[in-house]
């Protein structure tokens, strides 16, 4: 519940609009938010699913790096 919790606190943009869009995201945010290691969060994630409104959506695609487009802006590379 702590993970999800983060995972929603982190990704207000996909829960909070129609748009779906992911904001840059790693496992090592979600472990210093809840204080808990980043392998913890790997292995709590893996293989695990949400059941969403929209569909059910595996953990781990909650997760990317960041891309700067043209005009400095940073996007999820998903």
């Amino acid at each position: 519940m702590k993970i999800m919790y983060s995972i929603i606190k982190h990704q207000k943009t996909y829960f909070n609009s129609n748009k779906r869009e992911l904001s840059p995201l790693t496992l090592k945010v979600i472990a210093a938010d809840i204080q808990m290691d980043i392998s913890t969060i790997s292995r709590a994630t893996n293989g695990k699913y949400v059941q969403l409104p929209w569909g059910c959506i595996e953990l781990k695609s909650f997760f990317s790096e960041g891309v700067l487009t043209r005009d400095n802006k940073l996007i999820s590379n998903t």
